[in-house]
């Protein structure tokens, strides 16, 4: 995080202040207010002239808030990724955002197949080990996502042959063998021994199991659902009393469902469940079509999120009351639809409001995870080219947005005018030191838009209750980091200063310009 100028005595102090004056001299040459209107302030401040903003947005220092409890995240799909992603010669990209928790979200499709024991009773752990290790060498926490059955265990439908799950429940009590309790004995009796110890602490049991996407053998609707709820709810029951039985330390939890709204799948799921959850997980992509009008993402983040989580919370605290069951997001996304041309949306600046936005909207609903999908890729979708290793700009977006929002910073409330086309959320440091503020445009020019540029705004944001005495006062500045169609994605992002004023109402204010689509993070120091 850019730490923001702070004064010393001496020479250093009157070089602060000229340097200081000078902006707030620029600003005030370049925000004349209308004719006949003066930019009121308290005793002692010092007056700016300001243009009419878009928007305002007020932040209260004091009142209702509660701590954030939303965790970043990414996905990695194959082992090569994981070593890829942590290679010091791609600039170990991994690392520097650091992300909360990684889902290694491995199966038995694709080019790579990330799991042991494709065929029947051949297991071949060296890469899995190896990407695991590394993570751990790292220090990077992370999950494992079992997405599906090997390819052995299903029967020419695509269903799996075992209807009782006591194959699959084997297979993934194996797993857990392998990585915390030194090794297994295989279907034929025969042991393998790993030395590992407590190498897996999460494990998340299957991937999508309402549509038939993942299954590594003949479907014949991928679209339709694979295993209805109830069944999956005693697959998932089955496999994890099995996986704990061999370990007891470990945390397990599904059903990952798929991303387009299936209430009833949800329902079901956990109402029919009979061993430990420990946390809730489904996906959320905004749109399936390169086509779909920019306007119809927000709409779905909006609308369509927003009830998923709602709805999800309901169901679970009715199910497991005074649990509170955490909610994982554990992948999200622009657009889930895997077709040529790529859309190019993802990494542009609609992509980048989508991520602010559903963000925001996960921390407003006490989401415990957020995890973007996938970490390697292309623009549709990720937030470095698996190709030439070069980060798009959503990754520089998440790695400021992990440093200013972090679990533990408290969510404030505000109060925004008009209340459409921007969306904001304010958090205070744990120790108080400084208010941070996001800030996403989300007006579209036109309704029909694809990859447009969105429609300039300026957001006028006052704090109110700031103590007397603070650090932040009038004549100071904030730190200002944005993420629209002029950010470098080479660099990680810089803060620029912004000038702290009084406005009309006494309160310190800010104020910052949004370039059409766009994010800005702005982060005021109070002592």
């Amino acid at each position: 995080m850019a730490s923001s100028a702070r004064t010393s005595r001496g020479w250093s102090s009157r070089f602060t202040f000229l340097a200081t004056m000078g902006l707030l001299c620029a600003l005030a040459l370049s925000m004349t207010p209308p004719r006949g209107q003066r930019a009121s302030a308290s005793p002692g401040a010092l007056p700016i002239p300001l243009a009419p903003a878009d928007f305002a947005v007020s932040v209260a220092l004091a009142g209702p808030s509660h701590l954030n409890q939303t965790h970043l995240g990414t996905n990695l799909t194959t082992p090569s990724e994981v070593l890829s992603a942590t290679d010091p010669t791609h600039g170990s990209l991994l690392q520097a955002w650091s992300p909360a928790l990684v889902r290694l979200h491995l199966g038995f499709t694709g080019d790579e197949i990330g799991l042991p024991e494709m065929h029947q009773g051949q297991w071949d752990f060296a890469q899995l080990d190896a990407a695991i290790a590394r993570l751990r060498a790292t220090h990077t926490p992370f999950f494992l996502n079992v997405r599906t059955a090997p390819s052995w265990m299903y029967d020419a439908s695509g269903q799996l042959r075992d209807q009782t799950y006591q194959e699959f429940a084997a297979y993934m009590a194996r797993l857990v063998g392998w990585y915390n309790a030194g090794g297994f004995t295989d279907e034929a009796g025969h042991f393998h021994a790993s030395g590992h110890q407590g190498w897996v602490g999460t494990w998340e049991i299957w991937n999508e199991p309402n549509s038939g996407y993942d299954i590594p053998g003949p479907v014949s609707h991928r679209s339709a659902t694979w295993l209805d709820a109830h069944r999956f709810a005693r697959l998932y029951s089955v496999a994890a009393m099995a996986m704990r039985a061999v370990d007891p330390t470990i945390a397990t939890g599904g059903p990952a469902i798929s991303a387009y709204p299936d209430d009833g799948y949800m329902i079901n799921f956990i109402q029919g469940i009979t061993a430990p959850l420990d946390f809730f997980s489904f996906h959320f992509y905004a749109i399936g079509n390169q086509q779909t009008p920019d306007p119809a993402v927000f709409r779905a983040v909006a609308e369509t999120f927003a009830h998923r989580l709602a709805f999800a919370r309901v169901t679970l605290d009715a199910r497991f009351p005074g649990k509170a069951i955490p909610i994982w997001v554990d992948e999200v996304g622009f657009n889930e639809i895997a077709r040529y041309p790529v859309d190019p949306r993802g990494a542009a600046p609609v992509g980048i409001v989508f991520a602010a936005d559903a963000f925001i909207t996960a921390a407003q609903h006490d989401v415990t995870q957020f995890t973007q999908f996938p970490f390697l890729g292309n623009a549709q979708l990720a937030l470095v080219d698996n190709q030439r290793f070069a980060p798009y700009v959503p990754l520089r977006f998440y790695e400021v947005l992990g440093q200013t929002f972090p679990p533990g910073v408290r969510l404030l409330r505000t109060t925004l005018a008009p209340p459409t086309g921007l969306v904001v959320l304010a958090a205070l440091a744990p120790d108080g030191s400084s208010v941070r503020v996001l800030l996403a445009n989300t007006r579209a020019a036109q309704p029909t838009d694809v990859n447009g540029a969105g429609v300039a705004a300026t957001v006028r944001i006052t704090f109110t209750n700031v103590a007397p005495g603070a650090g932040a006062h009038a004549g100071s500045v904030s730190n200002v980091w944005s993420f629209d169609a002029t950010t470098d994605p080479a660099k990680r992002a810089q803060a620029h200063p912004v000038a702290v004023f009084t406005g009309s109402d006494g309160g310190l204010s800010v104020q910052v310009g949004l370039a059409g689509y766009g994010v800005s993070i702005i982060q005021l120091l109070l002592h």
